[in-house]
C-alpha cells in the first residue's frame, strides 16, 4: 500500500530476478563488451589455472571497449579495483558509474602472464 497525503493506493508488484537485469546485456550496453563467467573448465581449456574473472566473448566495433582496446578472449579479472568472477556483480559496478564516466578494468591478455590495467570511458547517452 502506498499513501500520499490522504489518497492511499494498493499496488501489486512482481520482482524479478537481479540476473535478468543485471546481465552481459546490460554490460554490453553500457561499454561494448559481451562478458561470460570463467567455468573452472573453460579455465582448464584455456590453459589459465586458477586465474577467476570475466572471459570477453565479444567487442562492439566503434565502441567505448574497442576504442580501449579490448578484444576477444581477454579476461577482466577486476572492476575499479574489485575481483570479479560474477556477471551480475560486474553489471551492478558499470550500472552504477554515470555518464562519461571511467571503469577501470584490469585485464589478462591471452597468452600473457602479466596483469595490464586499462581504462574504458562509458558512452554518453
Amino acid at each position: 500500500m502506498i499513501q500520499r497525503g490522504t489518497d492511499r493506493r494498493t499496488l501489486n508488484i512482481r520482482m524479478i530476478p537481479e540476473k535478468n537485469f543485471f546481465n552481459t546485456d546490460l554490460v554490453r550496453k553500457k561499454i561494448g563488451v559481451s562478458v561470460q563467467e570463467l567455468t573452472a573448465e573453460l579455465a582448464a581449456g584455456l590453459r589459465l589455472g586458477n586465474v577467476a574473472g570475466l572471459l570477453i566473448g565479444g567487442v562492439d566495433k566503434d565502441s567505448p571497449a574497442a576504442k580501449a582496446g579490448l578484444q576477444h578472449g581477454m579476461l577482466i579479472t577486476s572492476i575499479d579495483g574489485q575481483n570479479i568472477t560474477e556477471i551480475v556483480a560486474a553489471a551492478k559496478l558499470v550500472y552504477a558509474k554515470a555518464k562519461g564516466d571511467k571503469v577501470q578494468l584490469e585485464l589478462l591478455y591471452p597468452g600473457s602472464a602479466a596483469f595490464l590495467s586499462n581504462t574504458v570511458s562509458l558512452p554518453r547517452r
